[in-house]
This record gives structure tokens, C-alpha cells and sequence, in this order.
């Protein structure tokens, strides 16, 4: 019985075709866990700035309910401040805020 002679050219292209072969398969798995993670991130970021928005809305309700309270609003109105408790400035000043982030 002979034995047959494979020669170093074609084990050394051979064991390196594995090798590469290996590595993508390592380097695809990786993009895809990392595409799936930014999508978990990017969904879960814009439910974070809901939340932020939302706290921020009850925050101004209760800072303007509390400067009724005190008649301060008509003092600032009256001095042309208006605008800062006016619920449509606050809600744009919020959106603005918070594409900053």
C-alpha cells in the first residue's frame, strides 16, 4: 500500500481556506449581533426621550400651575414674559432640547 504525498502548496491552501472560511463566519456572526443590538438600543433610546418628553410635560404643568398660583403669571405677563409659560414655546423648547442629545 503507497501512501499519497499531498504537498505543502495544497495543505498549506487548504488549512488557510479553513482558516478564512472560520474567520468570516466569526466576523458575520459579530455584525449581526451588533446589528441586532443598535436596533434593541435605537428602539429603546426613542422610548427613553417619550418618557423624558413626557416628564418634562408634567414638569411645566406644574411649574405653570404653581406660578398661577401665586399671580406670579400676570406679573411676568405683564412684563412681557409671557411667551416663557406659554405651553407651546415650553414644548418646542423641549423638542429642541432633546434632538440636542
Amino acid at each position: 500500500m503507497q501512501r499519497t504525498y499531498i504537498s505543502f502548496h495544497t495543505r498549506f491552501i487548504f488549512w488557510t481556506s479553513i482558516t478564512a472560511t472560520a474567520c468570516l463566519l466569526v466576523l458575520y456572526m459579530f455584525f449581526m449581533y451588533l446589528s441586532v443590538h443598535m436596533s434593541y438600543a435605537l428602539d429603546h433610546a426613542e422610548d427613553r426621550i417619550v418618557a423624558q418628553e413626557q416628564t418634562f410635560q408634567k414638569e411645566q404643568q406644574r411649574y405653570i400651575t404653581a406660578l398661577e398660583s401665586f399671580h406670579i403669571s400676570e406679573e411676568l405677563a405683564s412684563d412681557g414674559f409671557s411667551k416663557i409659560t406659554s405651553p407651546v414655546f415650553l414644548s418646542r423648547t423641549s423638542s429642541v432640547a432633546f434632538q440636542g442629545q
